[in-house]
């Protein structure tokens, strides 16, 4: 993929009562020969000895294409997976290939090749295609590499035993074919024609609002670039550190956005319309105000001078009427529009306080749905329903500086047999560097679970339609330095919790589950380990049944899943063995953890909620239990330093009820490390609603004890006495903390919890 401004992908019991993999979890490799490499048209990886390859480490978007009813290849791959050496001449625009004592050369763009010097032809010219030469595959396997090659919708077989029978062909789809690329936009018509019916309308007629239609790309797939076998200049990423609160994340060295955030010299806080950048100290004193008129702000990030917004926005109604009966070929029209939805970065020079301006302003259409960064480079996951579609364009639109145009059609991809529901839009932004050049891929498909490891992001897709399997693909795409590449997909059953039921660990992704068994009308609880070509190698099946998961979290080869029903069962597991995950332990406690936050290697700290049984008195005058209620907000201290034997070692339950938005969101809490201490927001309130409570909770993990040390009330932000506010987020900045809700943010020292400032930004 060419570097990128942006780089884009658009795209799915107790121990000793667990079952094994069921033979319907994982399907065999069937008989595929080892020494073959196996390739599907569309698709930028290949398989050969079980395992997936990508086409081309550097450039994730090459494919094995179909050009003038000939399938053609990249020459490097092909060639140098068989032992060739492969070389290319510049100055005559020639692939060169030695390989069983022949010389063979081939100059781009001509319908012929040389052998050892003599004139060959070819059935079609060979094409630079984004920088690689390719050729066609009989040419390169059979005539210069003296394979055998075989053929059968659309999977491609090539080795010294090259038998591909419909079982080959069934397996080979599903490991390397799963997500293709499209090659023109008459093959993406055609794929959203043939899901019409997941569509109210869809008719191959399309209107068209008044302006220039964006014009059609070339059919043929190929992509001049300005060298053949060039290669992309890296870029050096650098970071700081500093007594500071972070935003408390998933992963170490991949950043997570919020609404609050900090360098150690200010605080930036999002409110509303306004981002208030305020200056800490013992007199705190607002230093910039960053007004955000076009759009709604969702969350942000801080990094050096750079500081970047994420929001959406919403275009104008569009009036049916109005169309007309205007018309344009190639298009799908799928159901009136009535406006659209987009999402947009802005990234800003934060270097001069007094000076803050916007550096880079990107647009894409379709709703936000998450964001990670790493280094310079963010990267932003969006959905778009591809019935909101009317305007005589079925790609999505996608550009800088309000300049928007259809995503290039070679950058699309889709799920071949899998209707189209949306497109999965996984863009990367280099938020230092405002040139750097934009590269795209789509796929048609919704989802919305999210997890990013330091190289890769894993976003599960959900289906359009239910089925009794249940089955949730997972799809994996590498991501380095702003760019991305399909690296594979694979399919578990059940659904996600949230982004801690993924976890990936030295090649290895491990995911839990929560699955409905109809059969039973149950839930069952799954623990699956991917390997690194997304396939199963190992699974726990069926656990907890009648309960779900309400938390995860891994650690190193230790998993430890929450499940709840009646009680709040910890289970640990044991990963060390990908092929055979175990459980080794189970703690059964009072209520429910819906957070898992390691303390230590050994000690695991949960907050969720307590729980009160309610009874009734049966007509013998005897109480029984007809159902429960939560109550407080509590918190847990795990220990796990022996697998077969949790320990609750403390426990505690603050307010009658409670709620946090920790319990659902892992970025409310605000952990000072050396300390030991946990802040949070909270709204408490007696059992009769009469008292309400609603402020800051500062907890003490210290010694694996729990102990609540303060509780710092909201402040009155409205004139009718409405406490708490848009944005409540505790940071903080050596010895201070900082309370910020709303548009009021306050300091308070750490040990003693007093105020030591307040400032108002309204």
């Amino acid at each position: 993929m060419k570097k990128l401004i942006s780089g884009i992908l658009t795209v799915a019991l107790g121990v000793g009562c667990i079952l094994g993999v069921l033979p319907s979890e994982t399907r065999a490799a069937g008989n595929l020969e080892p020494k073959t490499l196996y390739l599907h048209i569309g698709s930028p990886i290949a398989l050969s000895q079980g395992k997936t390859v990508s086409v081309d480490g550097t450039n994730p978007d090459l494919v094995p294409v179909i050009h003038k009813g000939r399938t053609l290849v990249p020459l490097r791959f092909v060639s140098e997976f068989f032992g060739a050496e492969v070389q290319y001449e510049a100055t005559t625009r020639t692939g060169v290939v030695k390989v069983n004592g022949k010389t063979v050369q081939f100059p781009v763009g001509e319908s012929y090749y040389l052998l050892d010097g003599k004139k060959m032809s070819l059935d079609t010219e060979t094409l630079n295609i984004s920088g690689r030469i390719f050729l066609p595959l009989r040419a390169i396997s059979e005539d210069v590499m003296d394979l055998k090659v075989a053929y059968q919708n659309k999977v491609i077989a090539i080795g010294d035993q090259a038998p591909l029978g419909s079982d080959e062909v069934d397996v080979i789809k599903e490991r390397i074919g799963a997500y293709v690329k499209v090659s023109s936009l008459t093959e993406l018509k055609n794929y959203l024609i043939q899901s019409k019916e997941n569509y109210r309308y869809l008719t191959d007629k399309s209107t068209q609002t008044d302006g220039a239609a964006a014009p059609a790309p070339a059919e043929s797939p190929s992509r001049e670039s300005a060298a053949v076998e060039g290669e992309s200049a890296s870029q050096d990423n650098a970071g700081g550190a500093g007594d500071y609160s972070t935003t408390n994340t998933q992963v170490e060295g991949v950043d997570e956005a919020d609404i609050i955030k900090t360098d150690g010299r200010y605080i930036y806080m999002l409110n509303g319309n306004v981002i208030h950048i305020v200056k800490a100290g013992e007199a705190m004193e607002l230093a910039a105000k960053v007004s955000l008129e076009d759009g709604y702000p969702q969350e942000m990030y801080v990094d050096g001078d750079r500081l970047v917004v994420i929001g959406s926005r919403y275009e104008g109604d569009v009036n049916p009427e109005a169309r007309g009966d205007k018309t344009v070929e190639d298009v799908v029209r799928i159901m009136p529009v009535y406006g659209k939805s987009l999402t947009y970065v802005e990234v800003y020079d934060i270097s001069d306080m007094s000076n803050v301006q916007s550096v880079r302003s990107f647009e894409i259409e379709g709703s936000l749905t998450t964001s990670r960064k790493q280094g310079d480079y963010l990267y932003l996951l969006s959905n778009l329903n591809i019935w909101n579609w009317g305007d005589g364009e079925i790609r999505p639109m996608m550009g800088e500086n309000g300049k928007l145009a259809p995503m290039p059609i070679d950058d699309i991809m889709v799920m071949p047999g899998r209707p189209a529901e949306a497109y999965l839009t996984l863009t990367a932004i280099n938020v230092a560097e405002a040139s750097e050049a934009v590269s795209s891929e789509t796929i048609a498909g919704s989802g919305y679970t999210t997890y990013m490891s330091n190289e890769a992001m894993y976003i599960a897709l959900n289906s359009w339609y239910y089925d009794e399997d249940a089955k949730l693909d997972i799809a994996r795409f590498t991501v380095s330095d702003g760019s991305i590449g399909y690296a594979g997909s694979g399919q578990v059953k059940g659904w996600l919790n949230d982004q801690f039921s993924m976890d990936a660990h030295e090649g290895y992704l491990r995911v839990a589950t929560t699955y409905w068994n109809q059969s039973e009308e149950q839930n069952e609880n799954n623990l699956y380990v991917l390997d690194d070509g997304m396939q199963i190698s190992g699974a726990l099946l069926g656990f907890a049944p009648d309960e779900r998961i309400y938390s995860a979290r891994f650690m190193g080869d230790r998993g430890y899943v929450v499940t709840f029903r009646q009680v709040d069962p910890l289970f640990v597991f044991d990963l060390s063995d990908p092929t055979n995950p175990k459980i080794t332990g189970e703690l059964k406690v009072p209520g429910f953890s819906s957070y898992l936050h390691p303390i230590s290697d050994t000690v695991i700290l949960g907050v969720g909620s307590d729980v009160k049984d309610v009874y009734v008195k049966d007509k013998n005058g005897k109480e029984v239990v007809i159902s429960q209620q939560t109550g407080g907000i509590k918190l847990s201290l795990f220990d796990v330093s022996d697998m077969g034997k949790p320990r609750e070692i403390d426990s505690l339950v603050i307010g009658d009820r409670g709620y946090t938005e920790l319990q659902y969101n892992h970025k409310a809490a605000m952990f000072k490390g050396n300390q030991s201490l946990l802040a949070f927001p909270a709204s408490l309130s007696s059992y009769d609603y009469k008292d309400n409570w609603e402020g800051a909770l500062l907890v003490s993990y210290s010694g694996n004890k729990l102990t609540e040390l303060s509780k710092i009330a909201a402040a009155q932000v409205t004139e009718d006495g409405y406490y708490g506010g848009f944005g409540q987020r505790l940071v903080y900045i050596g010895d201070t903390l900082y309370y910020a809700q709303g548009h009021v943010i306050r300091s308070f020292d750490s040990h003693s919890f007093q105020e030591t400032g307040n400032l108002d930004l309204r």
